[in-house]
């Protein structure tokens, strides 16, 4: 299948602060996540705007990258498409929702809630079989939000790769199954311990709620056994602590596993998600 890929405003109009840094770290991950899918990427950028032709490109679908920007408390992703130009486009809409959804834990805002959304000026460069959508993935204005939009570009990237591979039928390469990227465990505690913790391989991120302190974690089979620490990223009531560089204080990793240890210091919830880089 053909895949057209646009990062939004990069060589063209100006978009809102933070965005084009935040599209930049999110953008090259859904090119490669679908190339490794077995996908045909071409890619795009803002200069798209400044071309005079209509319906020009014919590809399978163009999915069109942005984020939303307003109040520095609004929060959440929407989804554009224009089904009348571009039948098929509100089944990928719906299929990229349910995904993204899962994969970001942000509230939905909406589908086509802006006029520029709806009718986006890239679905006329596009032919009427290409399915086209808009995503803007989630509110730069807000400090968190662009935060966690930033550490976890790789994760929201795989989301809208993924939904694409799925709405064509083609399930991506290395897409983890259930085990591997739903909540690996779950539980109440202060203490929790993983076993097999294949940091060369995955990231991990740990999702809490109830702590009042910092979360200490270490790799205690690891030779040096340094603790750190996190106080993690509110998200919606509750916690995501980024573990993906669990192991950066050592050169090399002389062992394929580990083991994880997390401390609080009260009992709290938690469950432990793992995710292959």
């Amino acid at each position: 299948m053909r895949i057209a890929v646009q990062i939004g405003h990069v060589n063209g109009k100006a978009g809102a602060a933070y965005e084009e840094e935040t599209l930049k770290l999110v953008f090259p991950h859904v090119v490669q996540r679908l190339k490794d899918s077995g996908q045909s990427v071409t890619t795009f950028d803002g200069s798209l705007q400044n071309e005079d032709g209509r319906w020009q490109y014919d590809f399978d679908v163009a999915v069109f990258l942005h984020c939303d920007s307003y109040a520095v408390t609004n929060s959440g992703y929407s989804i554009g498409y224009w089904e009348e130009e571009h039948p098929g486009s509100e089944k990928l809409a719906r299929v990229m929702k349910d995904v993204y959804s899962a994969a970001s834990g942000l509230p939905f805002v909406g589908y086509n809630i802006t006029v520029g959304e709806h009718h986006y000026y890239g679905n006329r460069r596009f032919t009427h079989r290409t399915k086209c959508v808009l995503i803007e993935l989630g509110f730069v204005s807000n400090p968190t939000e662009r935060k966690f939009l930033q550490t976890n570009s790789q994760i929201l990237a795989y989301a809208v790769a993924d939904s694409i591979s799925l709405y064509l039928g083609r399930p991506a390469e290395k897409t983890p199954s259930k085990e591997e990227d739903g909540m690996l465990y779950e539980g109440d505690g202060k203490k929790f311990v993983f076993e097999d913790c294949y940091v060369a391989r995955y990231n991990y991120f740990l999702h809490t709620r109830g702590e009042s302190k910092e979360i200490t974690f270490t790799l205690t089979s690891h030779e040096t056994q340094i603790p750190k620490t996190s106080d993690g990223q509110d998200l919606h009531g509750h916690k995501v602590h980024n573990l993906q560089d669990v192991a950066a204080y050592s050169k090399t990793l002389t062992k394929g596993s580990y083991v994880l240890e997390c401390d609080s210091d009260s009992s709290i919830h938690w469950a432990m998600r793992e995710v292959p880089k």
